[in-house]
């Protein structure tokens, strides 16, 4: 298996993923306390992490907060591994459903998610910044 749980040892590697993948990235502050408040997931390639997931768990409801890959590493089904990774997790967990926000732009995270059974909400108007951008809200049935 070439998915394994992070830790805070991860934090300066996540880091480094999050400002290659976003243009709004998280602060290291912000994936900090995410190492306190929910579970991480890296996939790896060798010893080099390559992608990962970040989840929160409320009661019976998983929220996907965060899923990158380094754009060297797309299109070789990593964020599809990730993804059901979160999602077998989430019901070992007992988890009912699990939600998400995609940037509107963002049409080939939309189709992983809906390859892995996640439906369309609804919009959250400007949701996003740099640049403003509305978020597709996502969830699916565990």
């Amino acid at each position: 298996m070439n998915i394994k749980k992070l830790d805070i040892s991860h934090l300066e590697e996540v880091s480094q993923i999050e400002n290659k993948c976003f243009n709004d990235p998280w602060s290291i502050e912000m994936l900090e306390e995410s190492f306190e408040n929910g579970l991480f997931f890296g996939y790896f390639s060798q010893d080099l992490l390559c992608g990962y997931i970040l989840i929160y768990f409320v009661l019976d409801e998983a929220n996907i907060m965060n899923v990158a890959v380094l754009p060297e590493f797309r299109k070789n089904g990593y964020g599809d591994a990730l993804v059901k990774y979160a999602l077998k997790i989430a019901k070992e967990k007992e988890c009912v459903r699990a939600f998400l926000e995609v940037r509107q732009s963002n049409i080939a995270a939309q189709t992983l998610y809906q390859k892995n059974s996640f439906v369309i909400d609804g919009i959250r108007k400007n949701y996003y910044s740099n640049p403003t951008e509305n978020a597709i809200l996502m969830h699916c049935e565990i």
